[in-house]
């Protein structure tokens, strides 16, 4: 249960640094609200938002990191 906890919590910094990874790759009045990729990035999923970053094949190529993070 402990475990679980802090793998939650670990989750967010990790959340917020991909979703920043995805903003800083949007120019500024680019991301209409409604768009197709607004509704991908609204989620907590890690899998979902490593695939809308363009992040998969980096975390394949970093197995081990990839399996720590997402489950």
């Amino acid at each position: 249960m402990i475990l679980r906890s802090f793998r939650k919590l670990a989750g967010y910094p990790v959340e917020c640094a991909i979703k920043a990874y995805i903003a800083k790759q949007i120019r500024k009045y680019q991301f209409p609200e409604g768009s197709e990729k607004a509704k991908q990035i609204y989620t907590h999923n890690l899998k979902d938002l490593i695939k809308v970053a363009g992040l998969s094949d980096q975390f394949q190529k970093e197995a081990r990191l990839g399996n720590s993070w997402v489950h």
